[in-house]
């Protein structure tokens, strides 16, 4: 007898959708994600006349009271058919939903902020060479504009993407002293700029911090990584006993790999 699924429902009342993760639907479980809480950014943006709580229709107002305060806008754009302007100021394009433009709807539903998801040009290296060197607090500074995927932080200077870590880093301590140093971190945060957690350090010395704190990646932990350290120790014991294709075969690696552990290119640490 095939066993009967059990569904588990969205915890938000009446909703009713299956729970996809944290005991909410999708729709929920990524509007907590995005806004920081449940509630449904579209229906925070009413009428600005107090006790007026109708959806916007234009320029902050619900489409009677824009009516009233805008009469010459709201007459011509029905006459012509055409969409009232958008509810952000300065913005001057036809609204799509809820009183906003295509694009500041977007921004609505994305950040719970019709104008949020933008920063003024200039302001995240501002930041990068002005704010962050000046800091003097002794918690992490988390960077808080672009990422890398490998999570430092990303600011533009003329142009070209730089890890935010090293801008700050030479600001507060002056110039690398040779191109190839690290901006490294005291906190192992990737993403903090503060300048008492940032020092400059050669790529080995940066590597041996790692190794020691706990962070590096090398070996086991490494995502690419295919052979255990038990695997390597075999691998060496083999080493004469039979071509290093056939090592290679037995392990899933190539025998380039193999070539690599003889020679201790790869894997020298692990004795």
């Amino acid at each position: 007898m095939p066993r009967k699924t059990i569904r588990a429902i969205c915890t938000v009342a009446n909703c009713g959708r299956d729970a996809a993760g944290g005991g909410l639907c999708m729709k929920h479980y990524m509007r907590l994600r995005r806004n920081g809480d449940l509630s449904d950014p579209k229906f925070a943006h009413t009428c600005s006349v107090d006790g007026c709580e109708a959806r916007l229709y234009a320029l902050a107002f619900c489409e009677r009271h824009y009516g009233q305060h805008h009469p010459e806008l709201y007459a011509q754009a029905r006459e012509a058919g055409q969409r009232p302007l958008c509810s952000v100021p300065g913005c001057g394009k036809p609204t799509r939903s809820l009183g906003y433009c295509l694009a500041h709807h977007k921004r609505l539903l994305r950040h719970g902020d019709p104008t949020g998801g933008r920063i003024a040009d200039g302001d995240a290296l501002k930041y990068a060479l002005e704010i962050a060197p000046a800091h003097l607090g002794e918690k992490c500074l988390v960077w808080p504009y672009a990422r890398k995927p490998g999570g430092h932080g990303r600011v533009d200077v003329n142009g070209v993407g730089h890890n935010a870590s090293r801008v700050v880093c030479q600001a507060a301590h002056g110039a690398p002293p040779t191109p190839r140093h690290h901006a490294a971190h005291r906190c192992n945060v990737p993403i903090c700029v503060n300048p008492a957690h940032l020092y400059w350090a050669t790529p080995s010395q940066n590597e041996g911090d790692k190794i020691a704190n706990g962070t590096s990646n090398r070996g086991e932990r490494c995502g690419s990584n295919v052979l255990t350290e038990e695997d390597v120790h075999k691998i060496r014991k083999l080493k004469g006993t039979m071509s290093q294709a056939k090592i290679g075969a037995l392990f899933g690696v190539t025998d380039g790999a193999i070539r690599q552990i003889f020679r201790g290119r790869t894997w020298a640490w692990l004795k």
